[in-house]
């Protein structure tokens, strides 16, 4: 199983019917009480400020850069 952090504005309408239909999704669980340890704080910190690929079509232009190497 793969764990996955959301963040997501409460009043954003759109957010929460994604939210509830991955809800209904076989296979998946939310577990709306999370509680993160400090080392996976920090190291979600970390990778907000590190700034890499933060544009998805930048990632995929560059993971398809990657892959015709």
């Amino acid at each position: 199983m793969c764990t996955v952090l959301v963040t997501y504005d409460e009043n954003n309408k759109i957010a929460q019917s994604l939210m509830y239909v991955l809800s209904k999704t076989k296979g998946v669980e939310i577990d709306d009480d999370a509680i993160l340890t400090d080392e996976e704080l920090r190291r979600i910190d970390e990778a907000r400020k590190s700034g890499i690929c933060t544009d998805i079509d930048r990632l995929q232009a560059y993971l398809k850069s990657q892959y015709a190497s």
